[in-house]
Formats: C-alpha cells, sequence, structure tokens
C-alpha cells in the first residue's frame, strides 16, 4: 500500500501535491479561511504547512546576484547623479492602506456616472493619482501591504506559500522593506504602525518588528476610537486624527504606517444618509453597493480634511495612499469584468513641499510605487530598485500566470519578448535571493554605497 509523504510536501513532485492539484485543490491569495471552507481542513492544514515559498533559480549564486545587479547599477546612477538625500531625513513619511478603496466603475455593470472618490482621484493638489495593480481581490490585504512594504511580487510566490505574513516572515529575524530603507542611516527616526483593528489577524504583531517598526498601535492602544453613524467599525476620520497626533506630538522623522478599516465587509445598513442608487440588475448587488459607495465617499471626504491638515503643517511631509484590493462583491460581473480591472484599485502621492506633477495614464504596480515617493523626495536608490523600475517599465504588473505590458496587451511568460523574459528572470533571482537564499543582494547595495 503506497504511502504519502508529507515530509517534503510544498516540493512539486511530492505525492500530496500531485494529488491535490488532481483533485482541483483550490488556492486563495491571501486567504486562509477560504482555503479552509472551499477545500477540507485536513488538505488545507497540510498545504499549510511551513516550507520553501521560492522554486530556486537554476542557477543561484553570489557571482549570478551580483552580475545580475551590476546590470541596474548604471542606471541607478544616472538616476541619483543629480539626488540630494542619501536618506528621508527631514521627510516624514505616511502610508495609508485604505480598506477597500476602489472605484466600482472599472468593474464592468456597476453602472455608475459619477465617481465616489472624486478627491482622492484628483491630481490638482498632488504629485501624482491613478490606478494601482494590486495582488489579491475581495480579501488579502496583507499581501497588498506585503508587495507595496517590499517591492516583492506575490505572483513570484508558490501558490501554496502565498500569505508572506503569515508563512514566510515570521520565519525570519529581519527583512527588507521600505520600513528599513527609511531608517536607514537616519538616527532621529521612528517607524509606527498603526492599524485601526485588533493584532490577530495575519500574525502583524509578530510581522511587524520583523519589517522594522519601532512602535505598533492597534485598536485598544487607540486614543481616537470613534466610528461613524451607527458602524461599529473605527473611522478613518479618527485613524487619521491619531495619525495627526503622532506628527504633531512627536519632533522626529516618522514613518506612518495607517491601515483603516471602516469600509471592511461586510457591507450593511449603518449610515444614515446615502448620496449614491446603484442600478446594476443584481438588486442584491445594488444594495451592497450602496452601502459600500456611503463608506468609501465618506472616506475620500475625511481624506481631504487630512491632506488640507498635512498641507498646513510647518515640516515636510509624504502620503502614499492606496486601496488594498476591490470588496468581494462583484459574484454577479466577475464574468463580464476583465482580469486586471478586478485587481484595479486607486493610489496618490502627496508631498507638502514638492509641486511636481507625474502624469500615469498606465496603471501602477504596488511594487514600483516606491520607486515614485524616492524620485519625489529627492531621495537616492539602490539596484534593485532599479530593477524593479526597469521591469515595471516592461510589464506593468503580473496576476497568476498572466502579465499586464505597458501597451495595455496580456501576455503568458512565453509570449513576453526576450528583453522582458529576462528582466522577470533577474527579478525572480533577487527575489528568491531576499526570501530564500543569502541575501547576497543586501551585500552587493550596501558595498555600492547604499
Amino acid at each position: 500500500m503506497s504511502t504519502i509523504s508529507i515530509t517534503n510536501v510544498h516540493a512539486q513532485n511530492n505525492s500530496f501535491r500531485k494529488g491535490i492539484n488532481l483533485v482541483g485543490f483550490n488556492y486563495y491569495r491571501g486567504s486562509t479561511l477560504l482555503s479552509y471552507q472551499a477545500n477540507s481542513y485536513v488538505l488545507s492544514f497540510i498545504d499549510s504547512l511551513p516550507g520553501p515559498a521560492m522554486i530556486e533559480p537554476i542557477q543561484y549564486s553570489k557571482n549570478e546576484v551580483y552580475e545580475v545587479l551590476e546590470k541596474y547599477q548604471e542606471g541607478t546612477d544616472e538616476r541619483n547623479k543629480n539626488k540630494t538625500k542619501d536618506n528621508f531625513e527631514d521627510i516624514s513619511v505616511i502610508y495609508i492602506l485604505s480598506e477597500s478603496l476602489s472605484d466600482p466603475r472599472v468593474i464592468e455593470g456597476t453602472n455608475l456616472e459619477e465617481s465616489p472618490i472624486p478627491y482622492i482621484q484628483d491630481i490638482s493638489d498632488k504629485n501624482m493619482a491613478g490606478k494601482a495593480i494590486v495582488p489579491v481581490y475581495g480579501g488579502g490585504t496583507p499581501n497588498s501591504e506585503f508587495e507595496l512594504l517590499t517591492g516583492l511580487s506575490i505572483q513570484n510566490l508558490k501558490k501554496n506559500m502565498s500569505i508572506p505574513y503569515q508563512k514566510v516572515l515570521p520565519y525570519k529575524k529581519n527583512f527588507p522593506n521600505f520600513v528599513r530603507d527609511f531608517k536607514r542611516d537616519n538616527v532621529d527616526s521612528v517607524s509606527k504602525a498603526i492599524h485601526s483593528y485588533n493584532s490577530r489577524l495575519f500574525k502583524r504583531r509578530d510581522v511587524f518588528p520583523i519589517l522594522g517598526f519601532d512602535e505598533m498601535y492597534f485598536e485598544d492602544d487607540m486614543n481616537h476610537q470613534y466610528s461613524v453613524d451607527d458602524d461599529n467599525r473605527i473611522s478613518d476620520a479618527a485613524l487619521y486624527e491619531e495619525a495627526l497626533d503622532h506628527l504633531n506630538q512627536d519632533s522626529k522623522t516618522q514613518f506612518l504606517h495607517l491601515l483603516s478599516m471602516q469600509n471592511h465587509s461586510s457591507y450593511e445598513d449603518v449610515y444614515r444618509h446615502y448620496d449614491f442608487e446603484p442600478s446594476t440588475g443584481d438588486k442584491h448587488l445594488d444594495e451592497l453597493l450602496k452601502y459600500y459607495l456611503q463608506g468609501i465617499y465618506i472616506t475620500d471626504q475625511e481624506t481631504e480634511k487630512f491632506i488640507n491638515e498635512i498641507e498646513s503643517m510647518n515640516r515636510k511631509v509624504a502620503v502614499v495612499l492606496y486601496g488594498d484590493h476591490h470588496p468581494g462583491i462583484y459574484s454577479s460581473l466577475i464574468n463580464k469584468t476583465d482580469k486586471f480591472s478586478l485587481y484595479t484599485t486607486d493610489f496618490f502621492i502627496y508631498t507638502n513641499f514638492n509641486e511636481t506633477k507625474i502624469e500615469s495614464d498606465e496603471p501602477v504596480s504596488l511594487t514600483n510605487l516606491n520607486n515614485y515617493l524616492y524620485d519625489l523626495a529627492d531621495v537616492k536608490t539602490n539596484a534593485i530598485h532599479q530593477l524593479i523600475w526597469d521591469l515595471r517599465q516592461e510589464i506593468i504588473a503580473g496576476v497568476d500566470d498572466d502579465f499586464l505590458l505597458n501597451n495595455n496587451q496580456v501576455l503568458k511568460y512565453q509570449e513576453l519578448s526576450k528583453k522582458q523574459q529576462e528582466l522577470l528572470n533577474d527579478y525572480h533571482l533577487i527575489q528568491y535571493d531576499i526570501i530564500e537564499g543569502n541575501s547576497y543582494s543586501q551585500q552587493y547595495i550596501k558595498e555600492n554605497g547604499w
């Protein structure tokens, strides 16, 4: 009688792996709960066991990593030659992960005439505003958070290992990401994560110190905990007020990582007034949309008030706001909508010290958003940043096995040009080095003065 070995359950030739793929095991990026609901408890539990998160490149060595990064060092040097800052020494940065923030009009069949987030989409007082490509739909917030903070793509991870907050980061002592970059060589700075919910989800209390956060605040730690109307979740207005308190009460240069909860599912009749009456042809969706739209409309208004407060401050502040994913309410419209629209949310970058406008007609991958911030802040970048920048000039983003190009084509890997494949391979190598390898890439950037 044959047995199934689980000693290396994540190997491609493992009997368990072959078996669950054969029976149609459903992988849910960013949602362990959905996996347990869709598959059996036993299969989902075994599938969740620790293992390698990525496939090792055919050629992986220190020399290979150095050779790859050397290709991008010239572009880095060119990009940095007129920059004056080595770090964010006098610039406080605020990242706002706005829960489920997205314009429903990108979903075919929502039939909305007006935007529910007009201020967020208006570039007039911002440096940049546009569409972001995120790695998840309907849930999986920490995967979007991971992509923005690290510049690393969920697409490169094995499907069963694609929740890094649960399956990768808890096993690290530290991990390269924007938090550590922000604090680099700047002893008079502090990084704070503020999440208006509890710390149990996705091991954030364990993960945040690994990412380099000095301080963590969750719902019970917040001084401002009020909600909107009859909602029971902490409002975005309260979260913004909390952030302003930190900026006003601490003179240090700060990185504030805000994670909101106001517009998290489920969507119910909690508001006393509604400004939108959706008409999709699906009465149940219309009801959910009505409640959802009012929530993000309120977020839009509170965000404008928050930016006005930042504008009046006598200190340099940069704000990056982005939606983590669409709400998972569009089941009746999914088949009418192209894949990348399901993964398209909204973002903006604002600074109160730089009036440069960056026009962006194409969506931006969350993995590349930091690059724009570095340029607007006049802060030098490194060869890894340059690799990501060069890649995203050719390939905007990838979801599953599809790649969105800057001409709106969607291609499979084998259909890409030789240059595009080389960029992806280089990116995969460096991501493997960071996640599973020996961090040769970190040695390289230090040796090159970053």
